[in-house]
């Protein structure tokens, strides 16, 4: 284990060089909010040492999954529109946005995290294996694109990128085991009717999901793990089509519940849980980053940058594709697995391995709902009902693990002997 975690140290850090300012440096006297882990991390933090206030104060909460709102489509008008257009010698643009070019939707699902998909439009002479081989470390750092020696985080998006790095350390998630994480370091401009307000800015290691199976299935997906919580995720699916290269991309904003991951059903924290805690901490937690009106207009200018960077490989990602055929080693791993690994094969088995279950949890805590504990006589009150309801919860929630459990075996008992068929080729698919 301590090899392999030091082969990813050497095949994914990259060099020394280290950026403070895009390609295009930031405007003067602009004020920056930063986003990153350690803030998060702190706010979540501050959220549960708060507790006790919330709960004496009758602001704890627990309500439950409730249902998901329906999803609506948003405009141009309400996201803003950047109209960029690249500085020379690229001159592109102006580059797509949200709502005209690019679809985006939102909803707030049953545990109270907000979700956005974005769909990108094809992108002819683009190809999956283009994008997964810019984001290995077969990747030339330093690239010589238009006459100009570029970064290629760079050169992806010229004014907005800053620094980008890859690393392997201990996994946020998964004890004892290393994982991979991504530094993403860029800023998120503002529009002209947002001039003289803050704009915001990323700057954090991000967890690498599942990066072997979700390569394997064209996907790139990230996150910020606050305190072991999945707290901040964005999803990137590649599909290629006789066109070119369709994308479409899911950010979630909050606890990351069972489900959002439709090609593993054991992901996510469960629907009980992820509520109370969305509820609880993280909402308040996102309150003193961005409070009120900022959050939702840090959401737009995150999700104008997203649209805008993953529908512009089709200017650049062709030609340094072609530029650097001896580097594409990723693309011939991929064809010469195709032709031995055996169908039917999935890298671990993470779809129907036992998942602990959230039931019960509302029950538990159900007397501390909206509950006022601010004085003698309600803490008497509360203090009297809390056993019966913790008796309930674990009863309930030992029931379901105990039907999880036997279902779980005998979906893995399946698995094992009659694996499904799949139409997959190459280590990371076709």
């Amino acid at each position: 284990m301590r090899l392999a975690a030091l082969l990813a140290v050497a095949l994914l850090a990259v060099g020394a060089a280290a950026f403070t300012q895009p390609a295009v440096p930031l405007r003067p006297n602009v004020t920056t909010s930063y986003i990153s882990a350690p803030t998060i991390a702190q706010q979540t933090l501050r959220a549960m040492v708060n507790l006790p206030s919330r709960i004496i104060a009758g602001n704890f909460t627990v309500d439950g999954p409730r249902k998901a709102t329906p999803k609506e489509e948003l405009t141009t008008e309400y996201v803003g529109c950047l109209d960029t257009v690249m500085p020379p010698p690229l001159n592109w643009g102006p580059l797509y946005c949200a709502g005209r070019e690019a679809r985006v939707e939102q909803w707030w699902d049953e545990v109270g995290s907000l979700h956005r998909h974005i769909d990108i439009p094809v992108q002819p002479k683009v190809k999956s294996d283009m994008v997964l081989w810019m984001f290995s470390p077969m990747m030339p750092q330093f690239i010589e694109f238009e006459g100009v020696n570029w970064f290629w985080y760079h050169l992806w998006h010229p004014y907005d990128h800053i620094m980008a790095a890859n690393a392997a350390g201990p996994s946020s998630v998964y004890l004892k085991v290393p994982g991979v994480y991504t530094l993403i370091h860029e800023h998120y401009r503002n529009t002209d009717a947002e001039k003289g307000k803050v704009e915001y800015e990323s700057d954090a290691w991000f967890h690498v999901e599942d990066f072997v199976t979700n390569w394997y299935k064209k996907r790139i997906v990230i996150s910020i793990n606050a305190l072991g919580m999945q707290s901040w995720t964005l999803m990137v699916n590649l599909k290629d089509t006789e066109e070119g290269l369709k994308i479409d991309v899911e950010q979630i904003i909050g606890v990351a519940a069972k489900g959002y991951d439709p090609t593993d059903p054991s992901k996510g924290m469960s629907h009980e849980a992820a509520t109370l805690i969305n509820d609880n901490l993280l909402w308040p937690a996102m309150e003193g980053w961005a409070p009120g009106d900022e959050f939702m207009r840090s959401a737009n200018a995150i999700t104008r940058h997203v649209v805008e960077e993953f529908s512009m490989f089709r200017f650049f990602l062709p030609q340094v594709w072609d530029k650097y055929p001896h580097l594409q080693f990723l693309s011939a791993v991929n064809e010469a697995t195709g032709r031995v690994a055996p169908t039917g094969v999935d890298l671990g088995l993470s779809g129907v391995l036992p998942s602990v279950s959230g039931a019960g949890l509302h029950q538990a805590f159900a007397p501390l709902n909206r509950t006022k504990v601010d004085s003698p006589g309600a803490v008497k009150t509360v203090a009297s009902k809390l056993p019966e309801a913790i008796k309930l919860g674990f009863k309930m929630n030992v029931n379901d693990n105990l039907a999880k459990m036997s279902s779980n075996y005998n979906a893995l008992k399946g698995s094992l002997s009659s694996p499904k068929t799949a139409n997959r080729t190459g280590l990371f698919g076709r």
